[in-house]
């Protein structure tokens, strides 16, 4: 997304600027029963699966693609998780992260009490500083 792409600027532009390296992660949810990814479309398990694993490797491919046309070294990460922050702070830990760079939608109030937000569970958990992109 672009507010994805945002977060990934500062997160590379920031890490070069410091000489550092770069850890990209993303979460999927482990697949638990059908999926419904549509009006009256029903996905198997195995499917899921597979799906939720191609787009992993083409965003962390994307991060990757940037951090190389900087000079910047990059390792990448996917993680099967049930709770998307927890699996971002356990990566950033064991990566020895200095900074969880992460986007935020800014969506506040009612609706993110009805949705939860994973920047607010990170920044809520973290023992690792955490810079938020808008």
């Amino acid at each position: 997304s672009e507010l994805a792409l945002k977060a990934i600027a500062n997160g590379l532009g920031l890490a070069k600027s410091l000489g550092a390296e770069v850890v990209a992660v993303i979460v999927s949810s482990p697949a638990a029963g059908n999926v419904v990814a549509g009006p009256m479309i029903i996905i198997a398990p195995s499917d899921a699966v597979a799906h939720a694993d191609e787009y992993a490797a083409k965003c962390l491919a994307v991060v990757a693609k940037y951090a190389a046309k900087e000079g910047i070294p990059c390792t990448v990460h996917h993680a099967k998780h049930y709770a998307p922050h927890e699996a971002i702070i356990e990566a950033a830990k064991e990566k020895g992260c200095d900074l969880i760079a992460i986007s935020s939608h800014g969506h506040g109030g009612f609706k993110s009490l009805l949705l939860g937000s994973v920047t607010q569970k990170v920044l809520a958990h973290s023992t690792i500083p955490v810079l938020v992109c808008r």
